[in-house]
Parts: structure tokens; C-alpha cells; sequence
């Protein structure tokens, strides 16, 4: 197309004699031209960010020519990469004419990635990454080779990764780590292990670490099951998107509750962070968080947008509008294969019939044969000693039902309108989902994510 405009300019130039008429050839070719590169360059890094295409060698398909990891192919959709490029350029409405035809881009899975049959080695852990490759495309087979943990070189111990608490901050996560610690065929560590990044070495350090956790049982029928905790990994699926290469039938657990108190919650720790030592970064006013553009040590309303993290885990039919606030976030879908069991933090706060119910489904979802003990009630300052004292200094805890955050308080509950919808509409009809104590008391927790629950004191 390139070479057509310039051969364009060249015969106007040649068959004009006026300056001016020239200079404004030249202008406009210059403005076409540009407009194409940038046009690539953008698609370019759409994929990018996807996670679609790394830039390594070169992989020629039918259509066109995407850069590519070595030893890695993408077959390529063409109305699916229009479909994309149309969203990209900012162009919303043209994209939507046609969203009924092209449900979902990231469904269609227009770049199929091929698995990669080599083996990690490191020192004191090998990881075998799942080899089910069928025909240039991703098998949805259940079978996996599990990383083995070589305490020496004659003795090799199997090392499962049987669940991982990856969501959200504030939301219960630490109570459940206390949870799994007292069961007797439960553990986990002690402290967050966050693998963001999803190299192969942060999967050699995770296995190797989860060999390191005590054996609460040598049965082989009740086997010690290991698990991880990091909330933010649902954000960030990275980490995830690698894990399915090692590991396909992980449990995730997420936890949510109402996004109001669930900023209120996690502000009041990140002062209490700052008093405490934990990091150097002055708390901002809490009004400067409203929308996704400013961040205070990774949050602000927008992530209480639950289910944009959600959709990446690729359970759902996604819409244009979806895919348009996926990509302006620069998140992906990265088609799991993990269940997930999901709950809101309103749930642990119940001493009665609620809290009872959640531990059973917990341990049927986790298949464990000791019962899980009543909930500990914790939290992640639990265990520090408090090194600070608010009458020291200018910051103080929120009390977010305080006028002055009215404006934070619409901003969360008009998205909960939507995370809620999305949530009881899609996400937990799909079968891999599982709904964590009472399904009834459970949405109508979520249901109130609609409305202020400082409108109801």
C-alpha cells in the first residue's frame, strides 16, 4: 500500500509544475503514510499486551506477518484482527454495528498459542510444563505433568500446587490462610508469594518452595494439599498464564465484597503500611483515586471494578465493550482452565448458619476430608507489631461514610451496578465457577453492590 502512494506522489509531482501543488502532495502523502505505520504499531502492541505475540523472530501466516517467540506459531483470523484494529483505532461505534456477528474476539481466539515442549531445569527443582498439543492447537485435556521437587539427586518428591488465593486485597484472604494453617491437610505459606511475572523461574521458586512446606499427611488417600496466597494475582494473570503451562486443575479461590468498604479497607492499610514502616510512599487524598488514571500502591475505584479481572480468566462471552476497557487497561484474556470458587468477605462475617456453610463448600470444592475449623478472624496487621500511633502524625483512617467522600462513594457503587450484573449474569453460571456458601445470601451480597452502604446506618 506503501509503495502505491509513493509511486502516487511521484507521477503528481512529475506532472506539476506549481510548488504549492507539490507541497501539498507531499503533505498529504506524509500524513497517509504515517497513519498506516502508526495504524500497524498499534495493532502491533494490542497484541502485545495480550499477550498474543512477543518480539523475538518473525512468524509468517496466511494474512499477515506478526513477530513471534521462537519455536511458536499464531494462526491468524482476519475479521478478528479487523474486529480488533477497529476497536483500537478508536472507532467504538463501527466495531459495534456488528457486535451480534462477532461476539467475542478473545472466545474465537483468532492466535492460538502452541505449547512448548521443553523442559526448565534449575538447581533443586525440575518443572515439566504440560505437553497437550493437538494439531497446532491448545487441548482442553485435563492431564498435566506435575513439577518435582529433587531434594537430592536419588531422591525426587511429587510437588503439587492444589490451590492458590488469588483475589482480591482486603477481601478475607489472609482469614483463609489461617484457615488452611489449621487444617490438618492444608497449608500454605505464611506470608504473600506473588509470582506476577510469569517466567520460569518464578515457577521454579514457587515449586520449590511449595516442596519446603511441612507434610501434614502421609495418607494416600487425604495427601497434604499446597497452596499459595497473592490477591493481587487475579489483577496481574501473568503469573496464571504461565501456571497453566505447569498445572491445569489448580483451584483458584477468590474473594470480593462491597467495593465501598472494600476502599475503605484497603486505603486505611496502605496508611497503616506508611506509619508502620512498610513503605516510604505519603498517602494521597483518597478523593485524587476516583478513576483508573491515579494509583496509590495499586489502588484506586477502578480496581473495585471486580470484574474486569475476572474476565481475563476467559469464562465468558465478551462484548466490544469489554474488550474496549480490557485493552485501554492493557489486560488480557488468557482462557484459564483453573475452576474457581468465589465468595464474598460478608460471608466469613457471619458467626452462624452463613460461615458454616461456606467452610462445607470449601471443603468439597477443595475436597479435603478434615473439616475446615470456624474461621479465625484476622487480618494482614494482625500479626505485626504496631510500630506507630495516629496521634503522631497528620494521617488518620477514613471513615468513608463521612460527607467528604460522597463523591468516592458514587463512583464505587455506580460500578458495582455493573460488576454486579456481570457477576450474577455470566460469570457464576459458567460450570467452572462455584458459588461459596449460600447461593441466595451470596447474591444478595453482591446485588448491594448497587447501593451506598453507608445510606442504610
Amino acid at each position: 500500500m506503501i509503495a502505491k502512494y509513493m509511486k502516487d506522489i511521484r507521477t503528481a509531482i512529475s506532472s506539476s509544475s506549481k510548488p504549492l501543488i507539490i507541497l501539498v502532495v507531499l503533505l498529504q502523502s506524509f500524513f497517509i503514510v504515517s497513519r498506516i505505520i502508526s495504524s500497524n504499531e498499534e495493532h502491533y502492541h494490542y497484541q502485545r499486551s495480550r499477550g498474543e505475540i512477543l518480539p523475538h523472530t518473525t512468524t509468517t501466516t496466511s494474512h499477515h506477518t506478526f513477530p513471534s517467540p521462537t519455536n511458536q506459531s499464531f494462526c491468524c483470523n482476519c475479521s478478528s484482527c479487523c474486529r480488533v484494529e477497529e476497536i483500537l483505532m478508536k472507532n467504538p461505534k463501527k466495531a459495534m454495528k456488528d457486535d451480534a456477528e462477532l461476539e467475542n474476539v478473545a472466545q474465537q481466539q483468532p492466535h492460538q498459542e502452541l505449547q512448548q515442549n521443553s523442559a526448565a531445569a534449575g538447581e533443586g527443582i525440575l518443572l515439566l510444563p504440560r505437553n497437550d498439543t493437538t494439531s497446532g492447537t491448545e487441548s482442553s485435556s485435563t492431564s498435566t505433568s506435575n513439577a518435582m521437587y529433587k531434594y537430592d539427586e536419588e531422591h525426587q518428591m511429587e510437588v503439587q500446587l492444589d490451590f492458590a488465593v488469588v483475589g482480591f486485597p482486603k477481601c478475607g484472604t489472609t482469614s483463609l490462610m489461617n484457615l488452611f494453617e489449621h487444617n490438618h491437610q492444608t497449608t500454605m505459606a505464611r506470608i504473600e508469594r506473588c509470582y506476577r511475572s510469569g517466567s520460569d523461574e518464578e515457577m521454579k521458586k514457587l515449586f520449590q518452595e511449595l516442596g519446603e512446606l511441612p507434610n501434614k499427611s502421609n495418607s494416600s488417600s487425604s495427601p497434604t494439599l499446597r497452596g499459595f496466597k497473592c490477591p493481587t494475582n487475579i489483577v496481574n494473570v501473568d503469573g496464571l498464564h504461565k501456571m497453566k503451562d505447569y498445572k491445569s486443575d489448580t483451584k483458584l479461590i477468590v474473594g470480593i465484597r462491597h467495593p465501598v468498604r472494600w476502599f475503605e479497607s484497603f486505603y486505611n492499610f496502605r496508611i497503616a503500611g506508611y506509619l508502620n514502616g512498610r513503605h516510604n510512599i505519603k498517602p494521597p487524598d483518597p478523593g485524587t483515586l476516583i478513576g483508573r488514571r491515579n494509583t496509590y500502591l495499586q489502588l484506586n475505584t477502578d480496581l473495585g471494578r471486580f470484574e474486569l479481572s475476572l474476565m481475563q480468566l476467559g469464562k465468558t462471552i465478551l462484548n466490544t465493550t469489554d474488550l474496549v476497557a480490557l485493552a485501554e487497561r492493557k489486560r488480557r484474556v488468557i482462557q484459564s482452565p483453573f475452576p474457581v470458587f468465589i465468595y464474598a468477605v460478608e460471608q466469613l462475617e457471619d458467626d452462624g448458619d452463613q460461615e458454616e456453610a461456606f467452610r462445607k463448600d470449601l471443603q468439597t470444592y477443595l475436597q479435603v476430608q478434615h473439616p475446615f475449623e470456624k474461621i479465625p478472624r484476622s487480618n494482614a496487621a494482625s500479626g505485626r507489631k504496631k510500630m506507630f500511633s495516629y496521634n503522631n502524625t497528620s494521617y488518620r483512617p477514613i471513615n468513608i461514610c463521612e460527607e467528604q467522600y460522597i463523591n468516592i462513594r458514587n463512583e464505587l457503587v455506580t460500578n458495582g451496578k455493573g460488576t454486579a450484573d456481570w457477576l450474577l449474569n455470566h460469570f457464576v453460571k459458567h460450570p467452572d465457577v462455584m458459588i461459596g456458601g449460600n447461593d441466595d445470601v451470596f447474591k444478595k451480597i453482591v446485588q448491594g453492590f448497587a447501593t451506598d452502604p453507608c445510606s442504610l446506618q
